[in-house]
């Protein structure tokens, strides 16, 4: 990603999965952290069918596009925080 990162900018992270045969699978993230040399994002991971959970990688920024399109499993746990937040 040639572009500068921010905490909350959407992206898609191409992960590379284990037993893929080299495919790259786009993930749905959200932005916590830029370090030196790693970003930190918030992505869900399916549990099974309909449950989800959030969990934070250390990625390469190189594996990051920008992401456009809503994700209710992963934006959507942002708008909850802060709906809670608010009241």
């Amino acid at each position: 990603m040639t572009t500068k990162l921010c905490p909350g900018d959407r992206v898609n992270w191409w992960h590379r999965q284990r037993g893929g045969y080299g495919y790259l699978v786009p993930v749905a993230g959200v932005v916590e952290r830029v370090g030196p040399r790693r970003v930190q994002i918030r992505v869900a991971q399916q549990v099974r069918p309909g449950w989800w959970r959030q969990v934070v990688r250390w990625v390469d920024p190189s594996r990051l596009t920008p992401r456009e399109k809503y994700v209710p499993e992963v934006d959507g746990m942002e708008q909850q925080r802060q709906e809670a937040g608010e009241t």
